[in-house]
């Protein structure tokens, strides 16, 4: 039940992007490590929505030292920081 309610959420989330800010169709969702041994997101919502959902890898979209590494739960933890960082930037 929860699930459910969360990728309804989510699909709501996708066509407020498309309908009301005009940006067209997301065609890939990124979705955050979540630390909890599991809780796989990846599976229910690609059976239930249009977009490739996709676990966002840190290492494979952020420019990082090859001798910089970390567990999923680190990751989870340096992503807001990652986020801010990347704001910054922009």
């Amino acid at each position: 039940m929860m699930m459910e309610r969360f990728i309804l959420d989510v699909q709501r989330s996708l066509d407020y992007y498309e309908s009301q800010l005009g940006k067209g169709i997301a065609s890939k969702v990124y979705i955050l490590p979540m630390g909890v041994e599991g809780l796989k997101l990846q599976k229910p919502m690609q059976e239930s929505l249009s977009p490739t959902i996709v676990e966002l890898e840190c290492k494979k979209h952020i420019p990082m030292s090859p001798n910089i590494s970390f567990t999923e739960v680190e990751e989870m933890h340096l992503l807001p920081v990652i986020g801010a960082v990347l704001r910054r930037l922009a």
